[in-house]
């Protein structure tokens, strides 16, 4: 990938969704276990190991163990205990999620929290050092992602140049929250009703995780909200694939993708 740099892809299939159970959670472990067993050079060949999400932080803390190196740093994501704020519709993390998290975070070095409520969460429901524990806010390169064009961004994608546009982008299901913003879009209609005809409210994404067992639940809800003809779904797709296609056009309208 670079100087200094090596990638390794650890098939941790299969590639069909699974539900996220104790049991299969930890059958993603063991190919990481595997990779994590094989030595990588010399001792020393690594400074630290640094890892993300607890699933990998298991497998960070054997690789550590195994290649004599500090485990330098654990990434929490998503935020520990998940069920404290589970949305509604949603089903808890399995029990054996809380009990990796645990060995996680009392075997790093140093924890890595996105917040300073998640960093909270991290001493207080798993009895971390304070010490080691660090809030590194989510940033981006404002070099490399800069403000571009919006009228020709919008003709790209087929939005009227005039519309009222809000936006998810992401993994269709409870812990997501979009039916959020599809009620504040009907909230905001009711409040406001001369919207209706410039509002576009885009859900961009595919059912995932407890998603996957009511894939169509944001379109029916969108039906009985009342707001079907302002809310557009746009199937997620992966680099490479084909642009979504228009299944509609509106006379005197740009196609918007459905």
């Amino acid at each position: 990938m670079a100087p200094g740099v090596r990638v390794h892809n650890v098939i941790a299939g299969p590639f069909e969704d699974w539900a996220r159970t104790t049991s299969r959670s930890a059958l993603r472990l063991r190919p990481g276990g595997y990779a994590a067993r094989r030595q990588p050079g010399p001792e020393g060949w690594y400074d630290l190991v640094h890892s993300h999400y607890w699933l990998s932080g298991q497998v960070g803390w054997l690789a550590a163990d195994r290649w004599r190196v500090p485990f330098g740093a654990h990434h929490a994501h998503d935020g520990p205990r998940q069920e404290l704020r589970m949305a509604e519709g949603d089903t808890p993390e399995p029990p054996g999620r809380e009990i990796g998290e645990a060995q996680v975070v009392d075997a790093a070095d140093r924890l890595v929290a996105n917040t300073l409520g998640e960093a909270g969460d991290l001493i207080d429901l798993y009895g971390a050092d304070p010490g080691k524990v660090r809030v590194v806010s989510p940033g981006v390169d404002l070099d490399l992602f800069t403000v571009g064009d919006v009228a020709a961004a919008r003709a790209q994608v087929g939005l009227p140049p005039n519309a009222h546009v809000l936006l998810f982008v992401g993994r269709i299901q409870p812990l997501k929250a979009p039916d959020v913003l599809l009620k504040a879009a009907a909230d905001l209609l009711a409040r406001r009703p001369e919207l209706r005809q410039r509002l576009v409210v885009a859900v961009v994404g595919g059912p995932s995780g407890t998603g996957l067992g009511r894939p169509r639940a944001l379109q029916e809800l969108a039906l009985q909200l009342g707001i079907q003809e302002q809310v557009r779904f746009v199937a997620a797709g992966r680099p490479g694939d084909p642009r979504p296609v228009v299944s509609r056009r509106r006379p005197g309208r740009h196609p918007v993708p459905q």
